[in-house]
């Protein structure tokens, strides 16, 4: 099945998702922060799905799929690097925005796990 992306009503949610990674990035380089290389790796290659996927007017549902994994991995990997206070209160500004975009996505792509 084909989505519109402007229909599943997340391009808001992806785009703070974005921001928000590369604020940390930026913050965590700048304060010469130390985060696994792996990590680092891991977001980046997620936000670079997430932006891709984001500007396409319509994804399918094995890209749904994909924008989905890449979402979760994103939170997964930020969440074992939370070790800086100032970032609690974002860190749950931020799950809370993963959580709604992940479950939009479900309710479109029921083979979701």
């Amino acid at each position: 099945m084909i989505y519109e992306i402007n229909e599943l009503d997340i391009i808001d949610n992806l785009n703070f998702i974005i921001r928000y990674c590369d604020f940390y990035m930026d913050y965590c380089h700048e304060e010469n922060l130390s985060i696994d290389g792996d990590l680092a790796g891991e977001i980046l290659d997620s936000i670079y799905v997430i932006e891709e996927l984001s500007q396409k007017e319509a994804i399918d549902d094995q890209q749904i799929k994909e924008l989905y994994e890449s979402i979760d991995e994103i939170y997964e990997n930020l969440i074992s690097i939370n070790d800086i206070p100032l970032f609690n209160n974002i860190h749950l500004v931020f799950t809370h925005i993963i959580q709604k975009t992940k479950e939009k996505l479900k309710q479109r792509c029921l083979s979701i796990e």
